[in-house]
């Protein structure tokens, strides 16, 4: 859904501030859309699989998905905002 969002988004005058993204994105949307959605996908196998890991023996890895949780959610919400102010 983000990496739709993101396309029409910027199909409509959005900036994409990531260099690496914007790259992707003036190559090809394709390649765009695959990477963004397997670099989240394993972002996300990877810090599931390290749940009960800690970090540096003070950070919890289940506090860094609950927290990413809401950020992503919100970042989806920011993104669905601009889309209904276009």
């Amino acid at each position: 859904a983000d990496a739709f969002l993101t396309i029409v988004l910027l199909s409509k005058g959005a900036v994409e501030l990531n260099v690496l993204m914007d790259y992707l994105i003036q190559r090809d949307v394709h390649l765009f859309t695959v990477v963004k959605m397997s670099v989240t996908g394993t972002a996300l196998i990877i810090l599931v699989m390290h749940f009960n890991f800690r970090i540096y023996k003070y950070i919890a890895v289940r506090y860094l998905v609950y927290a990413l949780v809401p950020l992503y959610s919100l970042l989806i919400f920011h993104e669905l905002t601009m889309l209904a102010n276009i």
